[in-house]
């Protein structure tokens, strides 16, 4: 039987919203979840399901019944041939990456933030970059889906494909998004190249920027013309193995200067082969915290539950599951902000390092 906590406080991950539902819950299984629906079924209340708790509108708020799928995140299926994989839908897209790593695979796009649950990045229309790539809900190949009678929906695009095309943007609106298979590609490596320019001359040549580069995004410093244009593509180059088995390596970053329109290395490219941590004394990262519990928030919530359980899992900022967002500015740093940067990094790194900050 599954139990429900009083006096849980949620806020999303930016604490510009929050709630006090009225029973709380983080149902194991499926039949869990069924126990939840059919009780709120008995007591006439509304029901919302919360994924990491980054969306910045107050989406996820009830003072009904909220269940959180953070214990639901096993992965089912990896299909290598299809190159497909299956996962319960409280699996954080962190976790994700890793078991897709042992697998040789990669998901083609993600968001700014790894930390996220599969259901609940679908159904928000989380983006990223790179106009040849759709939001992350493009991904998804088939859905399972429990309404708020109890039916189970096997969902695709050859079964019940009207409500498997509104439930990859659910909004929550749908049901539970029990499980998720996704479409991956094989396992890849980007190399960046970060160069600075001005807004007008981003915004002018919009279009040549989105061609050069598949994953294209440029950060603009408000009250001023200056951005930090960023490009990112596959790329062949020896990696070298990350030293220590550290996780948060940076290697091979090189100051470039323009040549005649193109970026050109200059005789004195730098070569950092050493964890980034160690490059710049000081630079920490937040720690994780794994404990059972009711939570405020599944994987991002920031506020203190009050209902006397420990503070939820607090999340990093990644780019693929792998690379944390916070050395990119201490690496600009150390190498002179004026600089063009190229870095080319290890794992299925892709677009989203900085964005949505």
């Amino acid at each position: 039987m599954v139990h429900g906590y009083k006096g849980v406080k949620f806020q999303n991950w930016a604490r510009t919203y929050g709630c006090c539902p009225e029973m709380y819950f983080q149902p194991m299984s499926v039949e869990e979840v069924k126990e939840v629906l059919a009780l709120a079924r008995q007591q006439n209340k509304r029901v919302k399901v919360v994924g990491g708790g980054h969306s910045p509108s107050d989406i996820a708020c009830t003072d009904g019944f909220m269940i959180h799928m953070g214990k639901m995140n096993r992965i089912l299926k990896v299909d290598t041939e299809k190159k497909q994989v299956t996962m319960e839908a409280g699996i954080l897209l962190a976790d994700l990456n890793h078991q897709l790593d042992k697998h040789g695979l990669a998901l083609s796009n993600l968001g700014a933030v790894s930390d996220v649950t599969a259901g609940g990045v679908i159904g928000s229309g989380t983006h990223n970059t790179g106009i040849k790539h759709g939001i992350l809900a493009t991904q998804v190949v088939a859905l399972t889906l429990l309404t708020a009678d109890g039916t189970i929906l096997e969902c695709s695009e050859s079964s019940n494909a009207e409500v498997f095309q509104a439930a990859r943007v659910h909004l929550g609106c749908l049901g539970v998004i029990l499980t998720v298979t996704l479409q991956c590609v094989p396992q890849f490596h980007l190399q960046e190249t970060t160069f600075p320019s001005t807004l007008k001359e981003v915004l002018d040549n919009l279009d040549s920027h989105l061609k050069k580069s598949e994953y294209f995004r440029f950060l603009w410093f408000p009250h001023s013309e200056n951005v930090s244009v960023i490009y990112q593509d596959h790329t062949n180059k020896h990696l070298p193995a990350r030293p220590c088995g550290l996780d948060q390596s940076l290697f091979l970053l090189a100051p470039v200067q323009r040549e005649e329109g193109k970026l050109q290395p200059q005789p004195q490219d730098l070569q950092l082969r050493m964890p980034l941590q160690a490059a710049c004394p000081g630079l920490g990262h937040p720690q994780r915290e794994d404990q059972s519990g009711p939570a405020g928030a599944e994987g991002h919530a920031r506020g203190e539950p009050q209902g006397g359980g420990p503070l939820p899992r607090r999340g990093t900022l990644h780019s693929r599951g792998r690379h944390p967002a916070e050395p990119l500015l201490p690496a600009r740093q150390l190498l002179h902000e004026h600089h063009h940067v190229q870095a080319l990094w290890q794992g299925r790194t892709t677009a989203g390092l900085l964005a949505g900050l």
